[in-house]
This record gives C-alpha cells, sequence and structure tokens, in this order.
C-alpha cells in the first residue's frame, strides 16, 4: 500500500496557536522580570515602591495584567470558534487600552518627576530614561489603533495586536538580568536599549511562526520590522537634544 503525504498543519489553526502560546511566554517572561512586584508588592530589585506614586504604580501593574490576560485569552476564543466573545472582549480591550495610554503616560512623567536627578537608571538619566516608558505606550497606541482598524483582516489585525502587546512588555524583559547582561555584553543595548528583549523576542517570532505554519507571513515581517525601527529610534531618541527638550516641557 502506497504511503500517503504528511499532511500540512491547517494554517489558520496553526497560526492562532501561534499568537496564543507566544503571548503566554511573553507573561510568562513579564512575571519573571516584574516577580518582586507580583509577589511582594515591591519595585525592582526589591526596593519598596516611591510612596508618592505607589496607587499610580499598582494601578498600572493591573492594567497591565489584565491586557496580557486578554492578549493571551483572544487568540484562543478565536481557535475555539468562540468569535461572539471575542468580539465583545475586542471592545472591552480597546476601552482598556485608551487607559492603559491614559496611565502610561502620567506613570512615565510622574516616575522621571519623583528620582533624584543624580540617580541613574542603567546608563541613562531619569529624563532620558522616560522618553522609553513615554514614546513605549505611545508605539503601543498605534499599534492598537491600527490594529483595531483594521480587526476585519485577520492577516494584518492579529500581528498588530500582537506587536502592540510585545511592546508594553518591554520593560518585564528588560528587568530580567541575565537577559540584560547578555545584551550589554554582546553590544545590543547600544542599539535598542531598553528594547533588546522584546526585539529579540519578536525576530524569534517571525522565525518560530514561519516553521509552525510553514509559510513565511510578510505582514508579521513586515510589521516586526517597522517595531524594530520604531524601538531602535526610541532608544537613540532618549539622549538627543530633541527629547531633553520634550522632557523640559514635560516635566515643568
Amino acid at each position: 500500500m502506497e504511503k500517503s503525504a504528511p499532511t500540512a498543519p491547517n494554517r489558520p489553526v496553526a497560526d492562532r496557536r501561534f499568537y496564543a502560546f507566544a503571548t503566554g511566554l511573553l507573561l510568562v517572561l513579564t512575571v519573571a522580570g516584574f516577580h518582586h512586584f507580583y509577589l511582594h508588592g515591591r519595585a525592582s530589585p526589591g526596593r519598596e515602591i516611591t510612596p508618592p506614586i505607589r496607587g499610580l504604580v499598582l494601578t498600572h501593574g493591573a492594567l497591565m495584567t489584565i491586557w496580557l490576560l486578554l492578549a493571551l485569552a483572544q487568540p484562543w476564543l478565536v481557535a475555539t470558534r468562540n468569535v461572539k466573545l471575542h468580539r465583545r472582549l475586542g471592545l472591552f480591550g480597546a476601552g482598556l487600552a485608551i487607559v492603559l495610554v491614559a496611565v502610561g503616560l502620567r506613570i512615565a512623567v510622574a516616575s522621571a518627576a519623583v528620582t533624584p536627578a543624580g540617580v541613574m537608571i542603567g546608563p541613562l538619566t531619569p529624563r532620558q530614561f522616560m522618553a522609553v516608558p513615554f514614546l513605549g505606550i505611545l508605539l503601543f497606541a498605534a499599534l492598537v489603533t491600527l490594529g483595531v482598524r483594521l480587526r476585519a483582516d485577520a492577516g494584518w489585525h492579529r500581528p498588530l495586536m500582537f506587536l502592540a502587546t510585545l511592546s508594553v512588555c518591554a520593560a518585564g524583559l528588560g528587568r530580567i538580568q541575565s537577559l540584560t547582561d547578555f545584551f550589554v555584553r554582546h553590544g545590543w543595548y547600544g542599539v535598542f536599549g531598553d528594547f533588546c528583549g522584546v526585539v529579540t523576542f519578536g525576530a524569534l517570532a517571525v522565525v518560530a511562526h514561519g516553521a509552525l505554519t510553514r509559510r513565511f507571513d510578510r505582514r508579521l515581517a513586515a510589521g516586526f520590522a517597522a517595531f524594530a525601527v520604531a524601538c531602535t529610534a526610541i532608544a537613540q531618541a532618549t539622549t538627543s537634544a530633541s527629547w531633553a527638550a520634550v522632557a523640559d516641557v514635560l516635566l515643568r
């Protein structure tokens, strides 16, 4: 009897499962990076959260956790054909994103304002570092906006929402010291700064997606390329005169 040829994976299902697994891994890594916060209610590396912004930090952490759990659930809902609930949660997610952006911008400025001028955050001053969360949350807003506008086109919607979630995980991955040490040691930090972790994760995700679905997803690759360029631009902007002028206005 002639052996039948191996069948290719069901690409739509494999695609949805990929995004669910990738988001789940992002959630695990983010919790690992913020384990001081989740386990002890403290900032990294185990210090007390600055009292004037404690409430804001706790609110921000709770909102980000809800977003990650929502991002994990959404592709599974589609994969299990629960599209109606997926759409309802999508409306909730759009509203949550608006709140996240507002709180994210506020905490970026507030954190810089309460950090003593002489304290360095890695190689950056508080004013310089403020560009990372401030511009990072604007990148998140842009990706979510595009993802929502293109929600009828799954080929764009899925990668855009995944990249939006990836963008807000930079802080979590950046707090995994072994990863940061690796990036600094190999010179990547000078290019991508605090976005090293998410840019690396995104590059591996593009490769893993191709291996799982057995096709090259041009939209995911194009979206990731734009994402990597944006992350690089933010990292390089931290020490620029233009950002220094913007920081002066925000902290005035």
